[in-house]
C-alpha cells in the first residue's frame, strides 16, 4: 500500500508534525483505556443476566426479588434478558464509535492507514473485551457461591460451568444485533440528520456542495458486528449450537447491508481504502480466530480432571495458532530480489546505477545557485513547517506538470471532487445547471504532480449565487478587476430562472389585482 497514493488520501495537517511516534502511542493507550471502560460496563451488565443463576442472587441483595419471583412474568424475563442484551449492545456500539473518534489523532499521514490503524484497534477491543473478558467474567460470577462456599473444592468447575452459562447472553446479543445493526446501517439516521442539518444551514453554494457531497466508505461500523459475531461462532459453535442461526443470520444481513452502503450511499468507496490489506489481515485474524474453540473446551475438560483430552485440546490449539501465523506470513511476506523475475530486476538494477551517475556527477551552476538561494549558508534549518515543505517540493519534484497529457502511476486518479480549486466543475453539479462547456480547471492542469504546492495551501476560488437581479455578477466584476480575486457563480438554467421570476410576478400581481372582500 502507497500511503498518500492519491491526492484525497493524505492529510495535509499532518504533514507538518513529521509523523512524531508519540501520538501513536498515546492514541493505543487511549483505546487502551477505552477497553478498560468498556470492561467495566459490561460487569453490571451480567451481573443482571445472571440473576437467574443457582444460588448468585443470594450474595447480591438488589437481584433477590428477580432470583426469587416464582410466577416467571415477562417483566422478569424483560429484566434478565432484553435489558442485558441491549445494554450490551450499546456499550459495545458506543467503544467503538470512541474508538472511531480517536482515530484521527493518531498522527498518520494519510487516510487509509489512519483507517486501517483503527480498524485494528476496534478488533483488538472487540476480540479481548467482548470475546474473552466477557467469558471469564461469566466464570467469575457464576463460581460465586463455590468460592463462599469453603466445604467444596469445585471452584474450577464452577468456572467452566459460568463459561458455558454466558453462552444464552451472547446469543441473545447476537440476536439483537442481527434485528437492528443491519437496519441502522442502511437507513443511516446519523448520516442523515448531518445532512439535513447542514442543507437547512448552508447559505452559500459553497456549503451547499459540501452538504450534499457523498462522504468514504469506512468499515469500522460495517464489519463491528461481523467481527463480533465470528468471536462469538469460534468460541462457542460446538459447546452451544444454539447460538450458530442468529449468527449466521447477523452474516448475511450485514452483507446485504455493506453491499448496499458500497454501491448506493457512499459513491467514493476510493478514499481511504487499503488496497485489500485490511481484508487480509482481517483474513489471518480469522484464522487465528479458530482456535478459541479448542482452547475453550480444553479448559473445560480440565476443570472436569480430563487431563489426556484436557492437553490434547490444548495443543490443538497451539497448532492452529501456530500453523495459522507461519502460512500467512509465509505468504504475505515480500520475495527477496532473486527471487524476482528478470525483466524486474534488470529495471531495479538500471535505476540504481542511475541513481548513482547522478549521485557522482559534478552540480552545474544553476543547481548550486538553486540550492544557495534556498539554504541558509551556516546551518540547515529544521523542516518542521509548511515552508521547509514547500522548499523541499520545490527542489525535488516539478513545479510546473509536463506538456504532455500522460500521467503516471502515482497519484492515482479518483472521482473526488475539490471545491476550492474545481469550483467551477462543482458548480455544474447541482441540478437545474446548464450542460457543461469546455473550461479551465486547475486540478486538471495540476494533475500530474504528486503534491503540488497549490494543494498544500490552495487559493481558494470565490463562489457566489447567481441571483436574477444581478448582484453576485456585479460583485464578481468588482472582486476579479479590483482585488484579483477568481469568482465563478451558480451555472443556472436562465430560461428556468425566467420562467420562475414571471411565474412569481404574475403569483403577486394576481394577488394584489384580487378585491379585497
Amino acid at each position: 500500500m502507497i500511503e498518500g497514493r492519491s491526492k484525497e488520501d493524505v492529510r495535509w495537517a499532518e504533514l507538518q508534525n513529521n509523523g512524531k511516534a508519540g501520538k501513536g502511542l498515546v492514541w493505543w493507550l487511549l483505546v487502551a483505556a477505552i477497553g478498560f471502560c468498556l470492561a467495566g460496563a459490561l460487569l453490571p451488565i451480567v451481573g443482571l443476566a445472571f440473576s437467574g443463576a443457582p444460588n448468585f442472587a443470594d450474595h447480591v441483595r438488589f437481584l433477590r426479588p428477580l432470583a426469587r419471583s416464582d410466577d416467571h412474568s415477562v417483566g422478569v424475563a424483560v429484566a434478565t434478558a432484553l435489558v442485558p442484551a441491549v445494554s450490551a449492545s450499546l456499550v459495545i456500539a458506543i467503544a467503538i464509535y470512541l474508538i472511531h473518534y480517536t482515530a484521527k489523532f493518531n498522527g498518520k499521514p494519510s487516510v487509509s492507514t489512519m483507517r486501517l490503524t483503527a480498524f485494528k484497534g476496534m478488533f483488538a477491543v472487540i476480540v479481548l473485551i467482548c470475546g474473552i473478558w466477557l467469558v471469564a467474567l461469566g466464570g467469575i460470577l457464576f463460581a460465586t457461591d463455590a468460592y463462599f462456599d469453603e466445604g467444596q473444592n469445585r471452584k474450577a468447575a464452577a468456572v467452566s460451568e459460568g463459561a458455558i452459562y454466558i453462552a444464552v447472553l451472547l446469543m441473545l446479543i447476537t440476536i439483537n444485533l442481527a434485528i437492528i445493526a443491519p437496519g441502522l446501517l442502511m437507513l443511516q439516521p446519523v448520516r442523515l440528520w448531518k445532512t439535513w442539518k447542514a442543507q437547512k444551514s448552508a447559505v452559500t453554494p459553497r456549503q451547499r456542495f459540501r452538504a450534499i457531497y457523498p462522504r468514504s466508505y469506512n468499515p469500522t461500523f460495517g464489519l463491528g458486528c461481523c467481527i463480533l459475531a465470528v468471536v462469538f461462532a469460534c468460541a462457542f459453535s460446538i459447546i452451544f449450537p444454539l447460538i450458530g442461526p442468529p449468527i449466521v443470520l447477523l452474516l448475511i444481513l450485514s452483507m446485504v447491508a455493506h453491499r448496499y452502503l458500497v454501491w448506493y450511499v457512499y459513491a467514493r468507496a476510493g478514499v481511504g481504502q487499503t488496497g485489500g490489506l485490511l481484508h487480509i489481515w482481517l483474513l489471518r485474524r480469522f484464522g487465528t480466530l479458530v482456535a478459541l474453540q479448542p482452547l475453550l473446551f480444553g479448559l473445560v475438560i480440565l476443570s472436569r480432571r480430563q487431563w489426556a483430552l484436557g492437553g490434547i485440546l490444548l495443543a490443538t490449539a497451539f497448532v492452529i495458532v501456530v500453523s495459522v501465523e507461519a502460512y500467512a506470513y509465509h505468504k504475505t511476506r515480500l520475495p527477496p530480489r532473486r527471487k524476482l523475475a528478470a525483466t524486474t530486476r534488470d529495471a531495479l538494477n538500471r535505476f540504481h546505477e542511475t541513481a548513482r551517475r547522478r549521485a557522482a556527477r559534478p552540480r552545474s551552476g544553476k543547481e548550486e545557485e538553486i540550492t544557495s538561494n534556498s539554504s541558509a549558508p551556516t546551518a540547515r534549518r529544521p523542516r518542521t513547517s509548511m515552508a521547509s515543505i514547500l522548499d523541499m517540493i520545490s527542489l525535488t519534484l516539478a513545479v510546473m506538470p509536463s506538456s504532455t497529457r500522460r500521467r503516471g502511476p502515482v497519484p492515482l486518479d479518483t472521482e473526488g471532487m475539490n471545491d476550492l480549486v474545481s469550483t467551477e466543475r462543482a458548480a455544474r453539479t447541482r441540478p437545474g445547471a446548464v450542460p457543461r462547456v469546455a473550461f479551465k480547471d486547475r486540478a486538471e492542469e495540476t494533475a500530474g504532480m504528486l503534491y503540488p504546492p497549490e494543494l498544500l495551501a490552495p487559493t481558494p476560488i470565490i463562489w457566489l449565487p447567481n441571483d436574477p437581479n444581478g448582484v453576485g455578477r456585479s460583485e464578481a466584476y468588482d472582486l476579479t478587476r479590483y482585488h484579483g480575486l477568481e469568482v465563478t457563480l451558480d451555472f443556472i438554467d436562465e430560461r428556468r430562472q425566467s420562467t420562475d421570476s414571471q411565474s412569481r410576478r404574475r403569483t403577486s400581481l394576481g394577488q394584489a389585482q384580487s378585491p379585497t372582500p
